[in-house]
């Protein structure tokens, strides 16, 4: 297969693997972050002397990003269903927008784009327009100023743990070269975001 292709047809043998695979990925990644947050609720519990209940430390919100899916959209003067890969990027739609959770209707979809270990992040919602500019999409991050390979010869672990530390971060790892895949070297600082999404008030 052609490793620069970016489509292939969604009925064709190749595009049936694809979203079945993708499904299978997302499903995972979904069971993952329960498990992830199950062990959080464990491990505040054992701190802190209580039980790890659900209600006790809620997950407030659940995001995904790179995923194909199937949505209605006017196109030309015509309501079309198509394919929206959001490939770099997650959903982005704005208030009153009727896939978005009851709970958050009003304000908008949630957006959750994270900096990384040495900055800051921002947590924003669907803005209007949204749907028009990108089909109700925005970025899921950052972005890069350098591959992970070339940040991984700027730096050493230990250096980096030493420089988190001075900014008040503090990272537990296995090994000092673990967190060089995160490293906030090459991470473009998010002080910008897209239009299809803005600060909630």
């Amino acid at each position: 297969m052609d490793r620069q292709l970016v489509c292939l047809p969604l009925q064709s043998n190749l595009g049936k693997a694809y979203l079945a695979a993708m499904a299978c990925g997302a499903n995972s990644a979904w069971a993952n972050r329960q498990l992830l947050m199950h062990s959080v609720r464990q491990a505040f519990a054992s701190v802190f002397g209580r039980k790890a209940r659900p209600k006790g430390m809620p997950m407030v919100y659940d995001i995904c990003h790179n995923i194909a899916k199937m949505e209605q959209y006017e196109i030309d003067g015509k309501l079309q269903r198509v394919c929206v890969h959001r490939k770099g990027a997650t959903r982005a739609f704005p208030a009153n927008h009727p896939d978005v959770p009851e709970q958050y209707r009003a304000v908008g979809q949630p957006v959750l784009i994270p900096g990384d270990m040495g900055s800051y992040s921002f947590v924003l919602v669907g803005a209007p327009g949204s749907i028009e500019q990108s089909f109700g999409s925005c970025c899921h991050g950052a972005g890069r100023r350098q591959s992970s390979t070339a940040a991984k010869k700027s730096i050493t672990g230990s250096k980096l743990l030493v420089q988190l530390e001075a900014k008040g971060v503090t990272v537990r790892v296995i090994a000092r070269t673990c967190c060089l895949k995160r490293c906030y070297r090459p991470t473009r600082t998010p002080n910008r975001s897209s239009t299809s999404c803005i600060m909630p008030d």
